[in-house]
């Protein structure tokens, strides 16, 4: 790289030498610097920049054409221009002068159009509107015309997913012209059948929603005067609802309507539509209603019911359920149905993440009111289930509250249960009865039989995923549920032990099975063998590989992401490939990853069990050597040689829980009578403890479809601050942005793996690299 001290006012031409693909690639780093505010590397990014003026343009396109001239003349055909588009685009966000960056995002997008390649258009535009003050909606439309003029058969999907996608957000800020004029181009220009009757549909869609607008615009202007309008509410409310489909705005003028059977549900539904007793009932009126009316209203209204006997069908029985499931094959009859939490309540907004309670004492002791005989995580994180077998309960402990909040009844301790995002199941044995409850209801949703001939053995998912879930039993093959339907998902099970077809084994009584909170890695191992095995299953796609290793590993807990496998003998791969520097049997220590986050615990090993069961425990960075923490005085009761063979149900993995978004540290006593709670801020923890802190707290996201964008936004931990980031290994346009967000257009086509190696630097000098491995798949 070749920096150049410049003055303000004067022309930038500096030329960047990159390495990209073995080829030396000459990027251009040019500009009219007009002043150090203006570098999008000092100034702060929340403010849009005007766009540079006329002269500061031309002079910086005269030096792109100059540069590119002759790829672009050599790009012939649109593949070779996307190339070109692509690469122009990579080189704006390595430029730091605010003229050269606009002029070539602006470039970019015209070969883009030329091209008629929608993403990498919709991509520049993206980044031109949010450095700069832009009419984006008018700019967009005008490169979307053009990429309609320009399809082909291999551009079209895109296009029309580009093309829809501009006109529902036109429709949303009630922008009817522009819609129509887009549709009218692409109707002409686009040459499937199916394309051009789904633009034809929303053509005809957006012309009757534009008379609708019109029809209620005095109405709207009515309600800027007058909030609480009655004659107002309800025309502005059925258009929202039944016209616009946007039920989570319109409900909220229909309940202050001069409709009084709208008014009515509208404010049951207001008022009890998180409720799942209520969701039935719900549903009903508006189905009653839809049987009054005629037209759109009815089938919107018949939409909008399905949506409730969508989500209540499976916890109904008899002729209620008969019912529900009627009506509800009859709306998926007559359109779409939308997700119930984008309606229930008012409100579209994600629900924000529960704060801890605060603590007054740095170590609390909870007392269970009974013995526990075995625990699983749910909720992503957010609880510790405990079977009470004494009880015949659940206990559901809220690390958010610091107390346990909810009981569920069982029919005996003979059950296996595993928890995942929202959701838990519970299987009954002998019975062979997998039962799916909800984590924030607390009630049964369905029930089905499994497809097992023994009993079941183990179940397990991801603690933070919506499936799916391992289902064992003894002689016999294992199955993966879908979480939803409870039936067996079609895997191709690649063995790579053996290079062949593999099979998913099944579990007996001695089998035990641990699962990433993603739910995207499950391992394995046996305690009535020896050696007791290694194995993973890595879930891609419908593919679904196995590794095995011949040995004995103690217990076998992977992390968050699936990435790692933390043994008692060391950290090895989701491949069972040793990661770290393992001394197998001769370990000091003893690593377990923490529940979320990028964390691991360390702890100390005592085969005669001399010292106390409280004892100090490492806070590590997963998968690194030193720790980056020590923290006294954690009541644990240390490891020892028994745990490499991980023959316990309670395993020690299974009694320490590392809850960084908690602030928790949370360790099982070996009594199973109660829960030790230890507040642990490790961010406060480690800038109170002096040390000069650089890493990274994040897991990567380890796959991307073909054709998508990959996005990972780094947490980086740092007590100096200042930091800085390069990307000095990794696919064709990786970058890293200021503040640490990694994007990536990945390649239209074919699959494959790439090792990313981000550099990262404070702003005392200090530096450290984060390493993942990013896979495309079809």
């Amino acid at each position: 790289m070749v920096y150049v001290r410049i003055a303000a006012g004067e022309i930038l031409v500096v030329e960047s030498v990159l390495l990209m693909n073995g080829h030396i690639l000459k990027v251009l780093l040019l500009g009219f610097v007009a002043a150090c505010a203006s570098c999008h590397t000092c100034s702060a990014q929340d403010e849009k920049l005007p766009p540079p003026s006329e002269d500061q343009r031309r002079d910086v396109m005269k030096l792109l054409q100059e540069i590119y001239k002759s790829e672009y003349v050599a790009a012939e055909t649109a593949e070779a221009k996307s190339v070109l588009a692509t690469k122009i685009l990579d080189a704006a966000n390595e430029t730091a002068d605010n003229a050269a960056r606009y002029s070539m995002l602006k470039l970019a997008a015209d070969i883009a159009v030329r091209a008629a390649d929608s993403e990498i258009v919709n991509e520049s535009i993206d980044l031109m509107d949010r450095f700069y003050e832009i009419d984006e909606p008018k700019v967009r439309l005008a490169a979307l015309i053009g990429v309609a003029k320009n399809i082909d058969s291999q551009s079209e999907p895109a296009a029309l997913s580009a093309v829809i996608g501009f006109c529902r957000r036109a429709i949303d800020r009630n922008d009817y012209v522009a819609a129509q004029q887009l549709l009218t181009i692409s109707e002409g220009n686009f040459r499937e059948a199916a394309s051009r009757r789904e633009l034809t549909e929303l053509a005809t869609r957006v012309k009757t929603l534009q008379l609708q607008f019109e029809s209620v615009r005095d109405h709207l202007q009515k309600l800027l005067e007058d909030p609480d309008d009655q004659e107002a509410n309800l025309a502005v409310g059925r258009f929202r609802c039944f016209g616009r489909n946007d039920w989570s705005v319109g409900l909220k003028n229909l309940a202050r309507g001069s409709d009084e059977t709208l008014r009515e549900i509208a404010q049951l539904e207001l008022a009890g539509g998180n409720d799942i007793d209520r969701r039935t009932v719900i549903a009903d009126r508006w189905w009653q209603y839809a049987e009054n009316v005629e037209g759109e209203v009815a089938v919107r209204a018949k939409l909008h019911a399905g949506s409730y006997y969508k989500i209540a069908v499976d916890s109904l029985q008899g002729l209620e359920r008969a019912k529900a499931a009627t009506r509800l094959r009859e709306a998926e009859s007559l359109g779409e149905i939308a997700a119930i939490e984008m309606i229930a309540g008012g409100d579209a907004a994600p629900p924000k993440p529960a704060a801890p309670e605060p603590m007054n004492e740095w170590k609390v002791v909870y007392e269970m009111p009974a013995s526990y005989s075995d625990v699983a995580v749910g909720g992503s994180g957010r609880y510790l289930i405990f079977r009470l077998d004494s009880l015949k309960k659940l206990a559901f402990f809220d690390v958010m509250k610091r107390e346990i909040t909810q009981y569920v009844p069982i029919e005996s301790s003979d059950i296996r249960f595993t928890a995942g995002a929202n959701e838990f199941f519970i299987a009954t044995r002998p019975q062979n009865v997998l039962e799916r409850w909800s984590l924030e209801t607390f009630k049964r949703l369905s029930t089905v039989k499994l497809p097992l001939e023994n009993p079941v053995e183990v179940v397990m998912m991801g603690s933070a995923s919506e499936g799916p879930i391992y289902v064992g039993a003894q002689h016999g093959p294992g199955s993966f549920l879908n979480p939803r339907s409870l039936k067996p998902i079609p895997y191709q099970v690649v063995d790579h032990r053996y290079q062949r077809a593999g099979e998913i084994q099944g579990a007996g009584p001695e089998s035990r099975v641990r699962a990433s909170a993603n739910g995207r890695a499950f391992a394995m191992w046996r305690t009535n063998v020896s050696p007791g095995g290694f194995r993973t299953y890595v879930l891609t796609d419908r593919i679904l590989h196995t590794f095995y290793q011949h040995d004995t590993m103690g217990y076998i807990e992977p992390s968050p992401d699936g990435e790692l496998m933390y043994t008692s003998r060391g950290v090895y791969t989701s491949q069972t490939k040793e990661y770290l520097a393992n001394k197998g049997n001769f370990a000091t220590s003893f690593r377990i990853p923490a529940v979320t986050g990028n964390y691991a615990v360390g702890v100390l090993r005592d085969d005669d069990r001399k010292k106390k069961n409280v004892n100090p425990i490492h806070i590590l960075v997963s998968g690194q050597v030193d720790p980056i923490l020590t923290i006294p005085d954690v009541s644990i009761r240390t490891g020892e040689y028994g745990d490499f063979h991980g023959r316990e149900l309670m395993t020690l993995a299974r009694r320490v829980y590392l809850l960084p978004n908690a602030n928790l540290l949370i360790t099982l006593p070996v009594s199973n009578k109660s829960l030790v709670l230890h507040y642990l801020d490790l961010e406060q923890e480690l800038r109170e403890s002096g040390v000069d802190f650089l890493y990274v707290a994040s897991r990567a996201p380890t796959s991307v479809k073909s054709g998508g964008v990959y996005k990972y936004q780094l947490d980086v931990k740092s007590k100096q601050g200042d930091v800085e980031y390069e990307i000095v290994a990794g696919p064709s346009g990786m970058r890293v942005s200021n503040d640490g967000l990694v994007t990536w257009r990945t390649p239209r086509r074919g699959s494959e793996q790439q090792e990313v190696i981000v550099l990262i630097k404070d702003g005392n000098g200090q530096q450290a690299t984060h390493t993942f491995t990013v896979a495309t798949t079809l």
